[in-house]
């Protein structure tokens, strides 16, 4: 059977202003694929309380932009690929080319921006996109048409995030599926991976969640875990180790 791949998310600047390279060095060396680098954010859009909370203490440490660019210059990852994700107001203060600048010095390639439309960015970003190497990465979801699946599937790189449910992210400790919808997306033979994200929380929901795609996205069990007491390594690693048993 085909290897799932296994996309971390994580808060920059939680639980500690300076967890973020240890996060990344442990998730590296435990072979994740990859590693996504949440930008705080006071306002976000998709997220539940458990990452807005992360959010809210990442902000209060006093993480900023600049700092987190910092930080992932510090520490190169020899196996995951590191995106980001970041929401459009944030990225849009800061500066569009100056943030894709600083992904490129940082060695990202790929930036998730869920409130971002399509639209917007090839009218608008893309440009600025391939000056700097770095490509996008669209959200679709049950209620998306098949035709803007494959339109948004032929603009994401270097996987195509799919949306569990109409919720919001670890809103619910029960992982609910539309299975019409995953059969469906698995017929269309689209260009790269399908990763299926929202409330997945241990094995049995990752099993569930990407058995009609190519991986899963985990954010909010993983946030719990780093913010649980104890050792933060050996927190990460014995939360990975039961994914990739």
């Amino acid at each position: 059977m085909k290897r799932k791949l296994l996309n971390i998310y994580f808060t920059a600047g939680y639980p500690k202003l300076d967890s973020t390279i240890e996060i990344l060095k442990t998730l590296d060396e435990a072979e994740v694929d990859f590693i996504e680098v949440g930008i705080p954010y006071s306002d976000p859009l998709a997220d539940g309380p458990t990452i807005q909370e992360s959010s809210h203490r990442a902000l209060k440490n006093g993480i900023n932009i600049e700092t987190i660019f910092g930080q992932l210059r510090r520490y190169k990852c020899s196996f995951s690929e590191l995106i980001i994700m970041a929401y459009y107001n944030s990225v849009l203060t800061f500066g569009m080319g100056r943030f894709l600048k600083e992904c490129k010095e940082a060695g990202i390639k790929s930036l998730i921006i869920p409130d971002l439309p399509l639209e917007e960015y090839q009218v608008r970003h893309q440009a600025d996109f391939l000056r700097y190497g770095v490509s996008p990465v669209f959200l679709v979801s049950p209620s998306t048409e098949t035709e803007r699946i494959e339109l948004l599937a032929n603009n994401s790189q270097p996987f195509l995030y799919v949306v569990s449910s109409s919720s919001t992210t670890g809103t619910s400790s029960k992982l609910e599926i539309d299975r019409e919808f995953f059969e469906n997306l698995n017929a269309l033979d689209l260009p790269v991976p399908c990763l299926t994200g929202f409330n997945i929380s241990d094995k049995e929901s990752f099993e569930r969640a990407t058995k009609f795609t190519d991986g899963g996205i985990i954010g909010s069990a993983f946030i719990r875990c780093i913010g649980a007491q104890g050792n933060l390594k050996s927190n990460i690693q014995t939360f990975i180790s039961n994914f990739k048993s």
